[in-house]
This record gives structure tokens, sequence and C-alpha cells, in this order.
């Protein structure tokens, strides 16, 4: 990849979609900061990292066809859970592969995982070794501790904050019911609700057919899911003693991961619930929703970014960082809103910064 007619390149690093539709809120928010920064000055690209991904889990990178390696950029940007030692691990291929190029690596909101020492010493060693050259944190924390490892640095806001800003999102003709969104933790009882009732519109689905094809997909994926590499959550206060009021509105149940055999099968019991591979499905509900519940961070994110209230459960998660800036501290006691016009603002001063950087 080159630019054309003297134009810088960005390209955006990211990926891995159907196992947690969280990173789409991300990457899709960080190119969204990015063509305000740079407007028509630039040419902004997106490569994915899900191949390398696969191959990494399975212990041969060797055969993995690097998309990398037929590309040059001037900015190679990533953004999300950048500071955690197992992406970096994963990743540190590609990162020194466009370094060696000469392209200045940017991180666009990015943090860690565990914040804790063990991790920042490591990150801390990878930043010395592969140069950074513009460090936006996606926290304070991170900011502190990674900010002085960069040519450039700011005290930004997770890029997810800017998913909002990435696509047109279509009206609905039913607005103001309340998402469920809960993949790890037991989901909270919620009291006072109605049903969609969507049977009654377009009739029962006739039973599936089984074929040897999807038997076979069912077994290789529950292989994938038994090894993946992936922080074990830290232990949460129960939800299950938890009764939410939704004050006679609809709800709708969502899930961030669609791939068979990463997911227990009772996350299909309930009604109304959607599973998809594409975040504009998620993201249609999260902007007409009254609300969202949910154990997963960047659900909230997304209904926040839309101006919307979002409720967090897990206390122990330390990613919850990335929402003081914002003004959503609370999260974890109640559904709450970003302040009016500080969302803006922060957004703002990070597409201000950007500007600076990618000249």
């Amino acid at each position: 990849m080159e630019s054309r007619r003297g134009k810088k390149s960005v390209l955006v690093f990211g990926g891995c979609w159907p196992t947690n539709i969280g990173n789409a809120f991300i990457n899709l928010g960080a190119m969204a900061s990015l063509r305000s920064a740079v407007g028509t000055d630039a040419e902004i690209h997106y490569i994915g990292g899900m191949s390398q991904y696969i191959f990494w889990l399975f212990d041969k990178p060797e055969n993995c066809f690097q998309m990398a390696d037929l590309m040059k950029c001037d900015y190679f940007v990533i953004a999300g859970m950048t500071q955690w030692a197992t992406f970096l691990e994963g990743n540190a291929g590609v990162m020194k592969h466009f370094s060696k190029r000469g392209s200045r690596i940017v991180v666009a909101g990015g943090g860690g995982c565990a914040y804790d020492r063990q991790e920042i010493e490591s990150v801390r060693r990878f930043m010395k070794d592969v140069p950074i050259y513009a460090f936006v944190s996606r926290d304070t924390f991170s900011y502190e501790n990674y900010g002085d490892l960069a040519e450039h640095s700011l005290d930004g806001i997770d890029s997810g904050f800017f998913v909002s800003e990435s696509a047109a999102i279509p009206a609905l003709v039913d607005n103001g019911f309340v998402v469920v969104n809960f993949d790890q933790l037991e989901e909270p009882r919620f009291v006072n609700f109605q049903p969609f009732g969507h049977q009654e519109l377009f009739g029962p689905v006739p039973p599936r057919r089984e074929v040897d094809f999807e038997i076979r997909l069912r077994k290789f994926l529950r292989t994938v899911a038994s090894r993946v590499r992936h922080p074990r959550r830290r232990n949460s206060p129960p939800t299950n003693d938890r009764v939410i009021d939704l004050h006679g509105r609809k709800l709708l149940r969502a899930h961030h991961n669609c791939v068979p055999g990463q997911f227990p099968e009772h996350h299909l019991a309930k009604p109304d619930t959607l599973f998809s591979d594409l975040p504009w499905d998620f993201l249609t509900l999260y902007k007409h929703a009254h609300a969202v519940y949910s154990d997963r961070v960047h659900c909230c994110v997304a209904s926040l970014a839309y101006g919307n209230r979002a409720m967090l459960f897990g206390t122990s998660n330390p990613r919850i960082r990335l929402f003081q800036r914002v003004g959503a501290a609370g999260i974890l006691d109640e559904a709450v809103q970003c302040p009016e016009g500080l969302l803006s603002e922060v957004r703002a001063e990070q597409v201000a910064f950007l500007k600076r950087v990618i000249v």
C-alpha cells in the first residue's frame, strides 16, 4: 500500500470482531477520529489481524500469510487494549515490520488489561524496543505509565467513544427500549418490562436441519475456544441479587461473541436476543436504546457515545478507568450519561492532537 498523489498514508490495524464485537467499535471509532483529524490530506486504510491471531493461537505463525509484507505506510495505527503484554507479543512482528520500513507507530486510545506492575514493566520494555511516535491513552493511568515513552503523548479517551461518528445509523419504528448484554456474568433480575412479540409478525422459525459440515465446524471452533490465550476475568460480585425495574419498557438482549462453540448455549434460551457479526446491528440498538445494562465495557462505551445511559457490572474490572475521563465514573452504581458537552470537548481535543502529529 502506497499513498497516491503525494498524500500521507495511514494504516489502521485491528480486527477479531466475531469473538468480541466491541473490537469493531474501537476500530471504527479510531477510523472516525483519524478522518476528522486528517480530512482529505491523507489516505486512511484498514488491515485485519485475525489470520495471524489464529495461527498464533495454534503455534504455527510461520504458515500465516502476512498482508503487511505487501504494504508500507507513513503511519501505522493501533487502538484498544494495546498496552497488554499478550497483544504486543502476538503483534510484535507486524509492528516491527512497519517500524523498520519507516512507519511511525501511533496508539490512538490505548490501555492495558491487568493494570498491574508486571504488565507495566513488560509493556515498557516493549515500548523501549519498538519506538512509539505518538501515544494517546484511553485513561489517565495509562498516560502516566507510558506517555513518557512516546515522542508525542496525550491523556486521551478510548477510540470507542468516536464510534457514534463512524457511520449513519437507520431510524427505528420502535425506540426507547432497554438493551441487556451479559456475556460473562449472570444476568440481574429485570422486572416490569414488555416483550417485543416479534413472533406474531413473522411467525415461527422452521427447525434447523443438521448437516455434517456444521458438526465439524462446531468441533473445530470449540477446539479454538479451548486454546484462546485471554486473561481470565477476575471474580466479580454476583449480579443475580440485583433487581432492576425497567418501568414498562421493552427489553432486548444482545451478545458480543457470535462464534458458535465460544459462548454457552443458555445465551440462546431467552426471547428477543441478538447475535451478529456486524457492528452496525448493535450500534443501531445502542443509539436508540433508553439504556443498556452490561458486563461488556464497550457495550457501555457505545451507548455513552450516542448520549444514552449505561450501567456496567463487574467491579473488579480495572478498565473502568476509561470512563473517568468522560464523566461517567459512577457507571458501576447506576445507569449514567456523560455530562452534556464533556464528551464533545474531549473528542475535539483528541482530534486536534492527531491532526498535529499526523503531518
